[in-house]
């Protein structure tokens, strides 16, 4: 588990990693420090800009739906489409084929709660990268001058 007392270490981690990965062979490695890269920095997005979202510092206001309820009902609906008809399913791909969860009941995760939420993203991360470079989106070049 990442343990950043300032998760902008990280962030800057991410980048180094991602700059640095495309100098590195051979291209499994190269993989690894993509792959680690991306976790960084979707650890701070998820963690440090997502859940504020579900849990606001001010707590539920009055007349607003409680977000971390809504999330609950909502958590076996979610799902990320890929390029082309791939999909990744939080029923159907992570409770099913996730092997320290099969069993659980889906209604006890919460997509609201970071903790709940950040193994099944990073497994959604191992999906597309089975569907090979460019699943999700095309990476930039790391030249900012190069298409």
């Amino acid at each position: 588990m990442l343990g950043f007392s300032d998760s902008k270490s990280g962030m800057v981690a991410g980048f180094a990693m991602y700059e640095n990965a495309y100098t590195i062979n051979p291209q499994a490695r190269r993989n690894d420090y993509l792959n680690n890269a991306n976790m960084l920095v979707a650890w701070r997005e998820q963690h440090d800009a997502v859940q504020p979202a579900f849990t606001p510092s001010g707590g539920v206001l009055s007349g607003e739906v409680d977000r971390v309820k809504l999330m609950k009902i909502m958590t076996p609906t979610v799902w990320l489409k890929f390029r082309g008809n791939n999909a990744w399913k939080f029923t159907n791909d992570y409770l099913t084929s996730a092997s320290p969860v099969k069993g659980k009941a889906v209604g006890s995760y919460n997509w609201g709660l970071f903790f709940d939420r950040w193994a099944p993203i990073l497994h959604s991360f191992t999906s597309a990268y089975r569907l090979g470079r460019g699943a999700m989106w095309p990476m930039p070049s790391p030249d900012p001058t190069k298409p």
